[in-house]
């Protein structure tokens, strides 16, 4: 089943989904991303993610950028 984006609504296993910007466009990424060896970029959106909304809400991992 997919969404209204085209995007499956269930995430295959080995991803996570984070949700960007102020729209809250849904991404599937592989869960590789998360490991601190990988994208340095990535763990820098990581870090501001929890500053401007921390890791404790229903709204999902949400990432403030475009």
């Amino acid at each position: 089943m997919s969404s209204k984006s085209g995007l499956p609504l269930e995430v295959p296993k080995g991803h996570f989904v984070v949700y960007l910007g102020e729209n809250r466009s849904r991404h599937i990424l592989p869960i590789s991303f998360l490991s601190i060896d990988s994208i340095p970029e990535f763990q820098s959106l990581l870090q501001q993610a929890e500053e401007e909304f921390g890791f404790d809400h229903d709204m999902g991992l949400t990432i403030p950028c475009e």
